[in-house]
């Protein structure tokens, strides 16, 4: 049977047969002396997945322990949980400016444009051609404060399963700490 990708969607003699989802993980243990490792995904903390080195970049040969990755959940060969088409998180556009195409993983900042205090969640506008509206829950921000209109969130863009773009690991950005 041969597939291909075709933008991280896999497709099997014409068929679609899945979606890729690309997940985020922890390194927790390398054997370099057997090319292999465990990567632990960082929403399911338990599931955890065979990362070889016949599927890391070329940039990338030797993980360490504590290495932040993103990957595709699927199989090998012997029918084992692996992570496909791993690499690291620093490889990800650091900080993405106005104008940039974005990806899920990337730092970005928006300006939060409404705030629904009952529901706990609002949204931004990412500076991008053209723009793009960018949610945001209570519950993914590191801190206590209520985000007001106007204020600056920084966090990790993430696909949310309706197609929209959710952030997460939010920080509110005060004129005093924005770096």
């Amino acid at each position: 049977m041969q597939a291909i990708i075709i933008d991280q969607t896999y497709y099997i003699y014409g068929v679609l047969k899945m979606q890729a989802i690309q997940h985020y993980g922890i390194v927790i243990s390398w054997f370099q002396d057997k090319q292999l490792g465990v990567v632990r995904d960082k929403d399911d903390t338990g599931s955890r997945l065979l990362l070889l080195a016949a599927d890391l970049p070329a940039g990338y040969r030797e993980p360490k322990v504590g290495d932040e990755i993103t990957y595709i959940a699927g199989t090998d060969d012997k029918n084992r949980p692996c992570a496909l088409s791993p690499a690291p998180v620093v490889q990800a556009n650091p900080a993405a400016r106005a104008g940039d195409v974005v990806k899920e993983g990337d730092i970005v900042r928006i300006k939060v444009g409404m705030w629904d205090i009952k529901k706990n969640g609002g949204f931004g506008m990412l500076a991008s051609e053209p723009e793009i509206p960018v949610f945001a829950l209570g519950q993914h921000l590191n801190q206590f404060n209520v985000p007001q209109v106007g204020d600056v969130l920084k966090g990790r863009l993430k696909r949310h399963n309706n197609g929209q773009w959710l952030l997460t690991d939010i920080d509110i950005l005060y004129p005093e700490t924005e770096q």
